[in-house]
């Protein structure tokens, strides 16, 4: 997936790596209901895949923070 491919290229270490993917995936599946066309689903990874990279930089490794701040710069609940 692209999402997926986004995030693996981030230059994440593989610690870092595997709790940046728990805390995508985790966060997907909160908000996946909500998306039913394939093209807002991909949009919508992506946006989701650029957040969790984007709040990752920062000093947090725990993957329920990192889903919550993603899923908040996103402006979803």
């Amino acid at each position: 997936m692209k999402a997926h491919n986004l995030i693996r290229r981030a230059g994440f270490g593989p610690d870092t790596l595997q709790v940046v993917f728990r805390a995508f995936d985790d966060a997907w599946s909160l908000i996946s209901a909500q998306y039913t066309s394939p093209v807002m689903i991909e949009a919508t990874r992506l946006k989701l895949a650029q957040a969790i990279i984007a709040v990752s930089r920062q000093d947090s490794r725990d993957p329920e923070v990192l889903k919550r701040l993603a899923l908040q710069m996103m402006k979803l609940p």
